[in-house]
């Protein structure tokens, strides 16, 4: 079995902008979106009405952030081992 092959070269991609869009929810969660463009091909040959045929790899990464201030229950083990407590001074000591 043969596949129909093309010449195509790798061109630079340059951003313009930002990669990240911010979107709001109603109840204050924000969607946090990135955007990757890792590479581009553009093939030798073009198509029937002269424009260029080009593919890419696109990637997208999606965020919920969790809205400033929310209340949440966490296991208490998220913020590290228990500390111990510090001994009060005694008054009677002398410093």
């Amino acid at each position: 079995m043969s596949e129909d092959l093309i010449e195509a070269e790798y061109i630079e991609v340059k951003l313009v902008g930002s990669n990240v869009v911010m979107f709001n929810l109603p109840d204050g969660t924000r969607i946090k979106a990135t955007v990757s463009l890792p590479n581009v091909l553009k093939a030798k040959e073009t198509n029937p009405d002269g424009s260029h045929k080009y593919g890419a790899n696109i990637g997208v990464n999606i965020e919920f952030l969790q809205p400033v201030g929310k209340v949440v229950k966490v296991p208490r083990t998220a913020f590290g081992p228990p500390q111990a407590s510090a001994k009060p001074k005694d008054a009677r000591q002398i410093t």
